[in-house]
């Protein structure tokens, strides 16, 4: 895990048009889950991090991922480019009940990966040539974030 990673990511399903993606919180000081296309596309554009043969797939010819940064509006519209639309589907240990109050008690839930904070979604992507490169039990730590935070959180 980065420091700047918030989440981890795995596809636990590909199917044509969509992925299922179960997103889990690694970092502690991340209190939430985004569920917006912004955030689903940076997400999605994090796994470069570790698949750098992904750079040559579609959805990473769409825009170069410094570009998701500075113009929001610029953002915004290149997201909805490559994500049609994202859907809850449930989660685990969430939201936290107990919140640990010292950090011996923190560190042994956040390096237990069954407690962790977790949900799914289903992320459909706006062709279906975005999903090309992405496979199911693709795993990846992710710094993503909705610069808009216009409600899209759970």
């Amino acid at each position: 895990m980065n420091s700047r990673d918030n989440f981890n990511l795995t596809i636990s399903d590909k199917q044509e048009g969509f992925l299922i993606i179960k997103v889990m919180i690694i970092n502690p000081e991340q209190t939430f889950f985004f569920r917006g296309k912004t955030f689903f596309a940076q997400a999605l554009w994090n796994a470069v991090d570790k698949y750098g043969e992904l750079k040559d797939k579609p959805f990473f010819q769409t825009f170069e991922y410094s570009q998701l940064f500075g113009n929001i509006s610029w953002y915004v519209r290149n997201s909805r480019k490559v994500i049609q639309s994202s859907e809850f589907l449930g989660s685990e240990n969430y939201p936290l009940v107990h919140l640990p109050n010292d950090l011996d008690e923190w560190q042994r839930v956040w390096n237990d990966r069954i407690k962790l904070p977790a949900a799914t979604f289903k992320v459909a992507l706006a062709d279906n040539k975005y999903i090309e490169g992405f496979e199911k039990g693709m795993e990846w730590d992710a710094g993503a974030v909705d610069p808009l935070f216009a409600g899209d959180k759970i």
